[in-house]
């Protein structure tokens, strides 16, 4: 692992890019041959926001592989402190993690328009007001967001999705 401009030393960005990513640790590289991706796996202790995350990729693109025939993508994987909770992981990140869960899944993206969002013991619960998924859709749904919680931040976690159940919560 190296730090991410050791890695790509001829890229020349601006200097609010620059900083942005300057600290993140290039992790490893993979190649998918059916989607002809170059996903770039980088490690951060700050949030990347997605929008960032697309200005480095076009200038990586643009700068550096400029004649290559596939695209690419940079895939963040957060470090959280080790003795942090499942909740305080959630209130740093929440943001970040539900803009994801939108831009990868329609069917949860439908789920958290409707959803209250309750994070405690360990456990991600999105209450719906009504079933608006089947079992099957349930199911997929609940192993995606583990799937992502679990690869962004290496941690295991538990997602529940329940329906018109009364918690005291916020809706986001």
């Amino acid at each position: 692992m190296k730090k991410f401009f050791e890695v790509f030393s001829e890229l020349n960005v601006y200097d609010k890019l620059r900083k942005q990513v300057e600290n993140l640790i290039t992790k490893s590289f993979e190649f998918s041959e059916r989607q002809k991706k170059l996903i770039i796996i980088v490690q951060s202790t700050k949030i990347l926001s997605h929008k960032m995350q697309k200005e480095i990729t076009k200038q990586i693109k643009s700068r550096l592989l400029a004649s290559a025939d596939f695209s690419i993508h940079i895939d963040v994987r957060y470090v959280i402190p080790a003795d942090w909770t499942l909740e305080e992981a959630w209130a740093k990140y929440k943001d970040l993690l539900i803009e994801e869960l939108q831009r990868k899944n329609f069917r949860i993206k439908a789920i958290l328009r409707e959803a209250d969002i309750i994070v405690r013991d360990n456990k991600i619960i999105i209450n719906m007001p009504q079933k608006i998924v089947s079992d099957r859709q349930y199911n997929e749904c609940k192993t995606y967001i583990e799937d992502l919680f679990g690869k962004k931040f290496d941690r295991k976690i538990v997602c529940e999705l329940t329906f018109n159940q009364s918690y005291r919560t916020n809706n986001f």
